[in-house]
């Protein structure tokens, strides 16, 4: 399967200052080689010890931002829900976003999800913070997914040869993927509305 991950983390509740927060955070990212390295920020707010070179090494990276390395791809923090994006190698930089949900939640409430995928769909989920602290997490793997799919289209059932990671049928492979990012979305949104009404009730 692929290597790059994307993550997406949204903001659904929160105070103008979480966000003001979290844009002078992304803000003090400076592109160094044309990327904006994610891990920066932990130097820049002084979260951990080190410097924007240590940033560069694989193993300061997989310790305090989780994975090998990880760039911040989008901005959206204007949108609604406000959100930005990051690229990362073979999972999730969870430590990262951790450390910078937790920043910016010194102005509570600050509850967000955190959409990933992997690009080959070998894996897919969601995190749900609150305060910077993870709470919920919904995660699926590849064979989950084709389950998934099969639960609706039970003509994928069974093609999908785990042994030779092969499809048996290509009509069975098309309708996979002509239908799997819908409804991870469906199984996504439930997930994230159940936890967040889950946390605003208790």
């Amino acid at each position: 399967m692929a290597n790059n991950v994307m993550s997406v983390i949204i903001f659904r509740e929160f105070t103008p200052d979480v966000i003001e927060k979290c844009q002078s955070i992304l803000d003090g990212i400076e592109q160094r080689d044309d990327d904006k390295n994610f891990g920066d920020f932990l130097v820049n707010e002084s979260i951990v010890p080190g410097t924007l070179a240590d940033v560069d090494s694989g193993d300061w990276s997989m310790e305090y931002v989780g994975t090998k390395w990880s760039l911040v791809t989008e901005e959206c923090l204007q949108d609604e829900p406000p959100n930005f994006s990051v690229v990362s190698a073979w999972g999730v930089p969870i430590a990262g976003i951790e450390s910078i949900l937790k920043t910016c939640a010194s102005e509570k409430p600050c509850i967000a999800c955190v959409m990933y995928i992997d690009e080959g769909f070998g894996f897919t989920g969601s995190l749900v913070f609150e305060d910077g602290e993870l709470k919920e997490k919904w995660h699926q793997e590849w064979e989950d997914l084709i389950n998934l799919v099969g639960s609706r289209y039970p003509e994928v059932n069974g093609k999908w040869d785990s042994s030779d990671s092969v499809w048996t049928d290509p009509d069975a492979e098309s309708i996979f993927y002509e239908n799997v990012q819908q409804l991870i979305a469906e199984e996504r949104d439930a997930f994230e509305h159940a936890a967040i009404d889950r946390l605003i009730s208790k």
